[in-house]
This record gives C-alpha cells, sequence and structure tokens, in this order.
C-alpha cells in the first residue's frame, strides 16, 4: 500500500519565515545603518543599568500600542521627508543646509520636551542623510518606531513625561 509523503520524507526543509526586517529591507548599505541597528540596543541596556526600565504607559493591548507607534512614526518621517526636506532641497543652496533646517524643524515639533528635541535633531540629521542616498521611508519608519519605543520604556516617565510634546508635557501630573 502507497502512504503519502511527507516533508521529511523528501528531504525538503520548509523555508523560515520571514523577518520584519526582511519585509523592509533595511540594508541602507556600507554598514551606514549600523548605528540604528545598535542605539536601541544601548538605550535599553542604560535603562537596565540605571533601573530605569518601565513598561510603556497607557490603556489597550502592547501590540496594539506599538502598532499605533510604527504607524505615527512612519508618518513623521513622511512629514520630514516627503514635506519638509523635499522643499527645503529646494529652496537652500546646499543639500548640508537642507538636512540641517529639516532637522531643526523636526526637533522644534517635539518641544518643550528636551529629551525629545535632542533625540530627534539628532535623529533627524541621520535620518535625512539616508534618505537622500536610499529613498527607503519604510525603514526608516521602522528605525525612527523603534528608537522611539526604546526611548519610551529606558528614560523615566518623569522627565519623558510620556513622550508628549507642546502643551501635553506642560500640562503632565505625575
Amino acid at each position: 500500500m502507497l502512504r503519502p509523503h511527507t516533508v521529511g520524507d523528501l528531504d525538503v526543509q520548509a523555508p523560515a519565515a520571514p523577518s520584519i526586517l526582511d519585509c523592509v529591507h533595511l540594508d541602507f548599505g556600507n554598514d551606514s545603518c549600523l548605528p540604528s541597528r545598535c542605539e536601541h540596543v544601548l538605550l535599553v541596556g542604560i535603562g537596565f543599568e540605571l533601573h530605569t526600565l518601565h513598561p510603556l504607559h497607557g490603556a489597550g493591548s502592547l501590540r496594539l500600542h506599538m502598532a499605533g507607534y510604527l504607524l505615527w512614526a512612519f508618518e513623521q518621517q513622511f512629514i520630514l521627508q516627503n514635506y519638509f526636506l523635499l522643499r527645503l532641497l529646494r529652496i537652500l543652496p546646499t543639500q548640508f543646509a537642507a538636512v540641517i533646517a529639516a532637522a531643526v524643524l523636526f526637533s522644534t515639533a517635539h518641544l518643550p520636551n528636551l529629551v525629545l528635541a535632542v533625540a530627534t535633531l539628532v535623529w533627524g540629521i541621520v535620518s535625512c542623510t539616508l534618505f537622500l542616498s536610499h529613498r527607503n521611508l519604510y525603514a526608516l519608519g521602522l528605525v525612527h518606531s523603534i528608537l522611539g519605543l526604546c526611548v519610551a520604556i529606558s528614560v523615566p516617565d518623569a522627565v519623558t513625561h510620556h513622550m508628549m510634546v507642546g502643551l501635553g508635557y506642560l500640562h503632565y501630573r505625575h
């Protein structure tokens, strides 16, 4: 009597499930993305050593919170790169000036939260530079969300005021 073949009989291995990194192709080439890959580990490691790690703030499921922040991070990158940076490139004399101006605008949008203002100034410069050479908004949005979530769990809420900006930051009550 014949029996059906199984995957084991055929000596065929099932392909590994693709990771999110495979789906967005994070390769920026020449290891220029290496700092973005390491910063999140460094942030969480510092938070662990300083005993400031804490869960994300807010009601609802963790997955929903993270998915929502991923969308918000992508939206911020879209506005920074496609709206501000591309327009600034047309009106400013050099790419460098456009990158700095876009990063300063991005940082200013995160005031008066100084932690976020400094972090977004640095990330604005890095992401605008990467965008000019690779034009990959998906990867930038993903890295932005990872770094933002790492800041959210690593820096005490008393400092970041639950990552709020503007009046929400000023009216924050612990």
